[in-house]
């Protein structure tokens, strides 16, 4: 990991723990619609320790724009649930000895996109109150990958049929929403919501749906290990990034 992102990750991951990972019991499951109790049985979450911090590994394939090829990326990826913070670095190998540099993150509420070529060139430099929505609704809508955080007190649900729940979480100034979607086997396949997409200069709320696939156990916990996430524009349906996490820990506070 390069300089500038490690020392991002000292200043929001490497922290202590706020409060010591409690145990999750059955009783903290009662309160919860019952899709998601049922899903949370099933992954193998009561007895196991809370979430606070996770750090995981992927590799796979990114596609710049909609037009574009295919390209190889490896990538690690540094989530706080506490603080609700995450920043994932990745290169993306665009030819033989080039690669984009690229940290995607939500941090003290406010999410950045910059990628830069051979880690010097600025490619990409986007900040803002629609990004910082944008890099939120990221955070929500992984929480697979840190599944105790489902029991956060100040999540809002509400059950719109019998495979799909909606969400909301308001962190102060902001708020968002999505829905989650079940399998029939009772696992979360697909998290969808309206997420504002950055096309040259013109910025547009459109469709945003993550899926997920491949449920492994990790540190005794089922998570989804395959993944894909995708724009449905207007013209087309663009899907950007499909990977697999090669490497995922819980609860240790140090980089890769």
């Amino acid at each position: 990991m390069i300089k500038f992102a490690e020392q991002k990750v000292d200043d929001f991951y490497k922290k202590p723990l706020e409060i010591s990972p409690e145990r999750i019991s059955e009783s903290d499951l009662e309160n919860l619609p019952p899709l998601l109790q049922k899903y949370l049985r099933k992954i193998g979450i009561s007895g196991m320790n809370e979430i606070k911090r996770v750090r995981l590994k992927q590799k796979g394939e990114f596609k710049l724009n909609p037009d574009s090829k295919w390209k190889s990326f490896t990538a690690e990826q540094y989530i706080n649930t506490e603080n609700m913070s995450f920043l994932w670095y990745a290169k993306i190998k665009m030819i033989p000895l080039i690669n984009f540099h690229v940290i995607d993150e939500f941090v003290n509420r406010r999410g950045g996109l910059n990628a830069k070529l051979f880690n010097l060139i600025t490619v990409v430099d986007e900040s803002g109150l629609k990004l910082d929505e944008g890099e939120f609704l990221r955070f929500l809508g992984e929480m697979t990958w840190y599944p105790s955080f489902f029991l956060y007190e100040k999540i809002k649900w509400k059950t719109k049929n019998e495979k799909t729940l909606e969400i909301n979480l308001v962190q102060k100034d902001l708020e968002i929403s999505g829905n989650l979607i079940f399998n029939e086997s009772g696992f979360i396949e697909e998290f969808s919501t309206k997420r504002y997409y950055t096309d040259k200069d013109e910025i547009t709320l459109e469709d945003w749906h993550g899926y997920w696939y491949d449920y492994e156990k990790f540190d005794g916990i089922l998570i989804p290990t395959r993944f894909k996430v995708c724009w449905n524009l207007e013209t087309q349906e663009y899907c950007y990034i499909r990977a697999k996490i090669t490497d995922l820990e819980f609860n240790n506070p140090n980089i890769y």
